[in-house]
């Protein structure tokens, strides 16, 4: 039955959600809520990774969603693109979401000569301190090849409309949301010593570590108590650890890796910095405000979206200073870390629940298929 058909005869609609891989990251959390949260009533789900599986894949796995892998190899690997047509011919999807850029890259093309009815592009953040080359493929190789983009935050489509030529009309931001009751409910609360401060998120270039370390240099002279959890893994690692050595934070510093317990971590910690140059809808603070964390972010992309004077502290970036006196003000008046922490908390459940993601998102498709019939 082909798409028409389909829709005339109100079957389910066939969702193809890709991804580079399924590592641990905020967007590939976000696709994994959607495939295992998703109305099974209403949409058949099928998951594509351009590169490799990784340790999400065990969820999919458990929720009995079909995973297939096109195992890229290398930068540039042409029989991608056949790959991906074949699993088009086979699937016949009426949605096809490629989420960041190197699934836009490989799947929007293909899904366009393939005539896939709704083509989704998903962009996590916009950023002008991203590479010539990635703006001009985007502008050439995949926004021409999508009839609609989604965003994470109003901050991303005033960016992206900044950037580039695309219909505001074609645009829409769902913001992400996260099964709350898993860190509400995480078993535990951090003792008053060590003072654990927590980072969470890939290692690149985005989420300005370096600016951490350097406040941190300063934070463990003053309190000597005090230890910083780096969790997570990425292309920095090795020079992060090395920077932490030079700084001579290494002994107070843990890299604790790539992890699926954060629930658990949160638990211990006692406050959630992020030092972010530029971000989306960061997951990781969700999580850290439905656990009741005290946060000191940036304000950054979409984090003001998210986060207020009232429940955080929210400072410039690229600024240790900065970043040292909103942890000094943590840790000098701690009945802060509990009221803040509680704002940030009821912040998050009314608004940001992994409910009312899935909400917007099955509306969205509906929608785009609704339009795709007229």
């Amino acid at each position: 039955m082909d798409f028409h058909a389909r829709s005339m005869a109100g079957s389910k609609l066939k969702l193809l959600l890709c991804v580079p891989t399924l590592n641990v990251g905020g967007s590939e959390r976000i696709l994994t809520h959607i495939a295992t949260h998703i109305s099974p009533a209403k949409f058949d789900v099928l998951v594509c990774c351009i590169s490799e599986a990784g340790v999400l894949a065990a969820e999919l796995e458990t929720n009995e969603i079909t995973l297939r892998v096109m195992s890229k190899r290398g930068r540039f690997d042409i029989q991608t693109f056949a790959r991906l047509n074949r699993l088009l011919l086979e699937v016949e999807p009426d949605i096809v979401h490629a989420f960041l850029f190197t699934a836009g890259f490989w799947m929007l093309p293909v899904a366009y000569v393939r005539r896939v009815p709704v083509r989704i592009y998903g962009i996590r953040s916009v950023s002008d301190r991203s590479p010539r080359s990635v703006h001009l493929l985007e502008r050439h190789f995949i926004l021409p090849f999508a009839n609609h983009v989604v965003f994470v935050s109003e901050s991303a489509r005033d960016n992206f409309n900044q950037v580039y030529k695309f219909p505001r009309v074609n645009t829409t931001v769902v913001r992400n949301g996260i099964p709350l009751t898993i860190f509400r409910n995480n078993g535990g609360s951090p003792g008053e010593s060590p003072i654990i401060l927590g980072m969470i998120g890939r290692l690149d270039k985005a989420k300005g570590h370096e600016v951490a370390f350097k406040a941190f240099q300063k934070i463990q002279i003053l309190h000597p108590n005090t230890q910083l959890w780096i969790i997570g893994d990425g292309p920095r690692r090795e020079e992060l650890i090395g920077l932490a050595k030079h700084l001579g934070i290494e002994e107070r510093t843990k890299f604790l890796g790539e992890r699926l317990d954060i629930p658990g971590l949160l638990a211990r910690i006692h406050c959630v910095i992020s030092s972010s140059h530029w971000e989306g809808i960061p997951v990781s603070l969700l999580e850290a405000m439905a656990s009741g964390k005290a946060i000191v972010a940036t304000r950054v992309g979409g984090v003001p979206e998210i986060l207020d004077d009232d429940c955080a502290l929210l400072i410039p970036p690229d600024d240790p200073e900065a970043l040292i006196e909103g942890i000094l003000r943590y840790i000098q008046h701690p009945a802060l870390i509990d009221i803040y922490g509680k704002r940030a908390q009821q912040k998050v459940e009314a608004q940001f629940s992994i409910e009312k993601m899935i909400q917007d998102y099955e509306g969205l498709y509906q929608q785009l298929v609704y339009d795709c019939r007229r």
